[in-house]
């Protein structure tokens, strides 16, 4: 194991609960290309558009604030 792993209480390509929390907050502000740009400005963190986008509808669906269901891409 990873000691920063153990002590984040993350593994490999998860995003910790600081970081998520962080991501929802801009996220739910604005879109989700500007919540990506303040973390990085904010924490020094890259972070795809993608995972601001999933985290963030995520928690909203966790409380109960949206029912979201993912589009599908059709089939060529």
């Amino acid at each position: 194991m990873r000691p920063f792993c153990e002590r984040a209480q993350i593994s490999s390509r998860e995003y910790s609960l600081p970081l998520q929390r962080a991501l929802v907050d801009f996220g739910a502000d604005d879109s989700f290309l500007e919540a990506t740009k303040k973390v990085r400005e904010h924490y020094g963190v890259e972070v795809p558009l993608e995972a601001a986008r999933r985290h963030t509808l995520a928690h909203a669906k966790a409380i109960g604030a949206v029912t979201h269901n993912p589009r599908r891409r059709p089939r060529p």
